[in-house]
């Protein structure tokens, strides 16, 4: 007993809990929390961090390349906007200074504590994030009463299909975001050949059930295992893919299938729970109720006046069968075992404004993703504006979290109504696009079929520029790193893969971490360098 205390003690002096109470506030789902805990780091190192080194990199002189793209979109049009813009705008501001303060304390981070402890740090985080996604899990399973709630359907599939949804990790967003960190970690240990925590990383990320991160991470673990992989990594990877395999086909088969008709579509609408027979259609649960409560009658009638003439019928076939006695089954396909679809207050919130606002038809349709059509959306505006692309639509008035915060429709979190702004051109595609999938039924809320993405926003909100920002300031100065250090590329390019599905700058969540990681690989090429000087 006391040897394992000294060894936790040990552990922990090899901690730096500083850093990771900043990564587990500034990871936090709410706003409130991210800003504080940035505010408060950068009030607490504000003379650190007014030294020229911080200030040197490039990555963070992005952030603020977009706050002077927005500025110079604000003054270009500073005859028609409103004050509510110019909330939005101040607002827009306040997000990327956000995003700079917590590079900075970043950097800071990095270049003051010693290599070892920022391994142990980023370890003891992504260690952490587990045990609370196992713990979430747990929980699921005990009130299911399942082992198995991928595949449970009682209290009106409750879990089911959503199950990975509601295991939100230590950040507590969505599902989507908890895979992503998972991810990093299954990259950082690989990395380090670290495989136990390789595959509790791996299981965790599958976990979470998010279709385009178990596609986008086994997408970087064969480049790697073809391209930049030892033999003991060759073999990790394997069996990182076979657990992908696994899941998919034995422990949630059906979230593989919903994956499959939104990416590639079904000529038959087909909900979760439900029985299609080859060459029929789908069955009734009614139909199968009165069926089957009409054979049990029979059977009982039956066997009543068997007992009655005291008599033995025969085998047909002259062989006697021995039933042996079982418990009922419970009818999967009655009511308590279908998804109910009840209108919630939001999306009901949401059909009212639609029919309000938007005098055209809705873009959303069910033979393409909504993703692809909101890309479609940003390439049609920008013919008919060229003006536009120069310098993109501004902050908050075409493609962004921000935007759709504006609203004051609590899509993206909340706002004040008296200040809601909507831009006429974010209206007509990419909020059109939003309402016509997630107004409507639950099956359609798909990460796939949200419009939100980091290289829509860029192109629209910020045009050439701002794209240009991006290669040349952020982009470029972490590529330099996975030069020397190429233990950075895989995260590099998984982390690329991510800035088509969200609004992550604006999240303030994994690419902070993302960030942090990447610079912990560059301090580790200084003092490699300045080891072999020596």
């Amino acid at each position: 007993m006391r040897q394992g205390r000294n060894d936790i003690k040990q552990w922990a002096q090899k901690v730096d809990w500083p850093l990771l109470f900043f990564l587990v506030l500034v990871l936090n789902v709410k706003l409130i929390i991210k800003a504080a805990c940035i505010l408060l780091f950068v009030f607490i190192k504000r003379k650190e961090l007014q030294k020229k080194e911080y200030r040197r990199q490039s990555f963070i002189w992005f952030y603020i390349s977009l706050i002077l793209i927005s500025t110079v979109n604000l003054f270009v049009s500073i005859n028609t906007i409103s004050f509510s813009y110019f909330i939005l705008f101040l607002a827009g501001t306040g997000f990327w200074l956000l995003c700079t303060g917590a590079s900075l304390i970043n950097t800071r981070f990095v270049d003051t504590i010693p290599v070892e402890k920022l391994n142990y740090t980023i370890t003891a985080f992504f260690l952490l994030n587990i045990v609370i996604t196992l713990g979430q899990l747990l929980y699921i399973m005990w009130d299911a009463g399942d082992i198995n709630p991928y595949t449970y359907q009682g209290m009106y599939q409750k879990y089911f299909i959503s199950t990975g949804d509601r295991l939100t990790g230590i950040s507590f967003d969505v599902s989507t975001t908890n895979a992503i960190i998972h991810s990093f970690a299954v990259i950082w240990f690989l990395n380090r050949q670290k495989i136990l925590l390789v595959l509790l990383s791996m299981a965790a990320m599958l976990l979470t059930a998010s279709n385009f991160i178990n596609l986008l991470l086994a997408a970087v673990l064969l480049l790697l295992f073809i391209f930049r992989s030892t033999r003991n990594q060759k073999s990790i990877i394997i069996i990182c893919l076979l657990f992908t395999v696994l899941f998919l086909t034995r422990i949630s088969p059906q979230n593989n299938q919903y994956a499959g008709n939104k990416l590639f579509g079904s000529k038959k609408q087909s909900f979760p729970g439900s029985q299609t027979l080859p060459g029929k259609d789908t069955i009734d649960p009614k139909k199968e109720i009165a069926k089957k409560y009409l054979d049990s009658l029979a059977f009982i009638k039956s066997t009543a006046a068997d007992k009655k003439g005291n008599r033995i019928i025969p085998e047909p076939s002259g062989m006697i069968s021995v039933i042996k006695p079982a418990l009922p089954k419970a009818n999967i396909h009655s009511e308590p075992y279908q998804r109910k679809k009840d209108t919630t207050q939001l999306q009901k919130q949401l059909l009212v404004f639609a029919e309000k606002n938007i005098s055209n038809q809705l873009p959303g349709t069910g033979s393409k993703p909504g993703k692809l059509i909101a890309f479609e959306q940003t390439i049609t505006y920008l013919k008919k504006h060229p003006a536009k692309l120069i310098s993109g639509t501004g902050i908050g008035n075409f493609s962004s979290r921000l935007a759709f915060r504006a609203t004051g429709l609590q899509i993206a979190g909340g706002y004040p109504k008296q200040y809601a702004y909507i831009n006429p051109a974010f209206l007509s595609n990419h909020l059109a696009l939003h309402l016509s999938y997630f107004s409507g039924d639950a099956e359609k809320h798909s990460l796939i079929n949200s419009p939100d993405s980091v290289a829509d926003q860029l192109v629209s909100e910020y045009g050439i520029t701002g794209v240009l920002s991006f290669i040349l300031l952020y982009f470029l100065f972490f590529f330099k790193i996975t030069l020397k250090e190429r233990t950075g590329f895989p995260l590099l390019v998984f982390t690329a893969g991510c800035l088509l599905v969200g609004y992550w700058f604006e999240q303030l969540s994994v690419m902070i971490l993302f960030e942090l990681v990447m610079l912990t690989y560059k301090r580790k090429q200084k003092e490699a360098a300045s080891n072999e000087q020596e």
